[in-house]
């Protein structure tokens, strides 16, 4: 699927909508272990994910990807971890529509500090190793995406 970078997406057949979005996968590591910053989205019924969201006007995936991280918990990364991002596909049932979404993660050590929400989009926020994560969320996207996330921080030593 191409990924769109404007904000309208054009309707690939009726009912079927195609939609990007960009997000991070933030986490740091303390005495070896990983840990995972989740934010609770407001959106729907709600649930623990990553910080994402759509590209504005002129950005790159990456530019979204960390503003959105910026605009969602107040976070600058420390590092970009992959510049090639961690891609997962899913369809989802929203307002009678069949939604078909290319997700893409950029991996980013951030440091520990206090998060400021975005109250508009988010609730809560908190830090998660990748069993918790795997314990609270049923997405088989945002697991996968955590496992690869936790073995490249595994194989680059969590200082990359």
């Amino acid at each position: 699927m191409f990924c769109f970078t404007t904000i309208a997406i054009p309707l690939l057949q009726e009912g079927v909508m195609p939609d990007c979005s960009f997000g991070t996968i933030p986490f740091r590591v303390e005495l070896g272990i990983v840990y995972f910053l989740l934010v609770w989205e407001t959106w729907g019924k709600g649930m623990w994910n990553f910080p994402k969201g759509h590209a504005e006007e002129g950005e790159t995936h990456l530019q979204t990807a960390l503003r959105e991280l910026k605009e969602e918990t107040g976070f600058l990364p420390l590092e970009v971890i992959v510049h090639e991002p961690l891609v997962r596909t899913y369809s989802f049932e929203h307002q009678g529509h069949t939604i078909h979404r290319r997700l893409e993660y950029f991996l980013v050590r951030v440091a520990e500090q206090e998060v400021q929400l975005q109250s508009s989009e988010v609730s809560n926020s908190r830090w998660m190793t990748l069993e918790e994560l795997l314990a609270v969320t049923p997405f088989a996207e945002l697991q996968e995406s955590a496992r690869q996330a936790q073995s490249i921080v595994q194989k680059v030593g969590g200082n990359a």
